[in-house]
């Protein structure tokens, strides 16, 4: 609620005490769960949330470092100059990663069931449409060519829902009415990353319920798929057809346009293999540096680390992750539907780390899905049902 109470205000009024006190809130309560539980790492046995805790150490001691050192950055790429203040590093860091040990604790203490998350996953949903919702009418109201489409970034916490879908289980129709919400939204984002990942985890959703479910589970997914795809494809269409944004970014994908982020990629290639002595290619050049070196943020995750933190970073990063890939690999552990949580989480994180920024941006929705999957693994939450 910390969480929810938060997003809201820094929309509506952003940088007021309100806004700055319930983001304090929000780190101290994450901040204090997660060091709870850290003493029970050596119960769970888990890789993952060992690797975790070792990216949290490793941008922790950059973060800190570039706060106190001299160095302030200023985004120049683009038609604008943004200064990017320097305790946004280390917050963005904490907000992506202390919530996934948070939940994980409160559901190795069993104060999480499934009828709370399926709760909790509609007020998330509200939360991104009010987000969506206000970005486009503060982007129309104030752009002064008079545009009325955007490509809105807040596809991207849509896509962050798809692992919450699978906790309603139980209820086949209300997972296809959920689903289709998220995927109206992030075709409406016109957010060419989300619409990709979007679709990889429908189709990987869908396969994963009709292989889990039984037969008379089937036969109402199946007709309800019918009547979606029916109902839905001609106003698609339609969407398509009377979208001068939407044909705008299909033609620049067809055209090879990246949105410029070729040109940050050899930039930071370029800075990796050609511009640095041995100590900065194996330690980075510090936290946010990216900006100096070329003029923005990386837009890619190894990239980004692989100047900020260096040759070392990338393979911590790349650990981590084989350590999330095994946590959803895990044959060991009957986690059941579960399983398909943990692997939307890992489709949706991973594959953002190519054009995006996603260990600096895991949506609460993710850190939700895998501290839950984390605290059944462990064998410490009872109360969710597997079956």
């Amino acid at each position: 609620m910390l969480y929810i109470g938060y997003s809201i205000f820094s929309f509506v009024s952003p940088g007021t005490t309100v806004s700055k006190g319930l983001l304090l809130l929000f780190m101290l309560f994450s901040g204090y769960y997660m060091l709870k539980s850290l003493r029970l790492l050596r119960e769970s046995h888990s890789s993952y949330l060992i690797w975790l805790f070792g990216l949290i150490i490793l941008f922790t001691i950059y973060g800190l470092g570039y706060y106190i050192s001299p160095n302030s950055y200023t985004i120049t790429e683009g038609v604008r100059c943004i200064e990017v203040p320097k305790i946004e590093y280390l917050k963005n860091i904490y907000l992506s990663f202390f919530p996934i040990f948070s939940f994980y604790y409160f559901g190795s203490q069993g104060l999480i069931n499934e009828s709370w998350i399926r709760k909790i996953s509609l007020l998330l949903l509200a939360l991104a449409v009010f987000q969506y919702t206000y970005s486009y009418q503060f982007f129309v109201i104030n752009d002064e060519y008079g545009r009325t489409e955007m490509t809105n970034n807040y596809g991207y916490s849509f896509v962050a829902l798809f692992p919450l879908i699978c906790f309603w289980k139980k209820k086949p129709l209300m997972q296809l009415i959920y689903m289709t919400i998220v995927l109206i939204y992030i075709v409406m984002s016109i957010k060419r990353g989300a619409i990709l990942i979007g679709a990889i985890c429908s189709l990987y959703f869908l396969i994963s319920i009709l292989r889990n479910s039984k037969k008379l589970e089937k036969v109402i997914i199946v007709v309800g798929l019918g009547v979606l795809l029916y109902v839905g494809l001609p106003i698609l269409s339609n969407f398509i057809a009377n979208s001068e944004r939407f044909q705008q970014r299909i033609l620049q994908t067809l055209e090879g346009d990246s949105s410029n982020r070729d040109v940050l990629y050899s930039r930071a290639l370029n800075h990796i293999f050609n511009e640095t002595n041995l100590f900065e290619f194996l330690f980075g050049t510090g936290a946010d540096s990216s900006i100096q070196v070329i003029s923005n943020y990386a837009h890619n995750d190894w990239l980004e680390i692989g100047i900020n933190q260096g040759f070392v970073g990338v393979i911590f990063y790349m650990l981590y992750f084989i350590s999330f890939f095994k946590l959803w690999q895990n044959k060991k552990k009957n986690i059941g539907y579960l399983n398909s949580v943990i692997g939307l989480c890992f489709i949706i994180c991973f594959i953002s780390t190519f054009f995006s920024m996603s260990y600096s941006a895991i949506d609460i929705s993710i850190s939700l899905s895998i501290g839950v999957v984390l605290s059944v693994i462990g064998n410490n939450n009872k109360s969710i049902s597997l079956k």
